[in-house]
């Protein structure tokens, strides 16, 4: 299960295309996503809310790879 969050620029277009780049990972597969959802910043300075999904992954990989890939951006982001 991994948590998306955004607040820069546009960021439920950014959310929906990072659940678009996770179902073309190699080895996974989106079995849901939530819809998005605003929860308010906490702490540190004034900033807009947060767009949040939470997405269900089946994966054929460990965490550390699945953190690799979520991390290299010509994959992810």
């Amino acid at each position: 299960m991994l948590s998306l969050g955004a607040n820069l620029a546009e960021p439920i277009p950014a959310l929906r295309d990072a659940v678009r780049r996770l179902r073309e990972l190699p080895g996974a597969k989106v079995v849901a996503a939530s819809e998005v959802f605003a929860t308010e910043p906490v702490g540190g300075v004034p900033q807009d809310d947060f767009a949040n999904v939470t997405v269900i992954l089946r994966v054929d990989c460990t965490p550390e790879e699945l953190l690799a890939a979520c991390l290299d951006r010509k994959s992810v982001v």
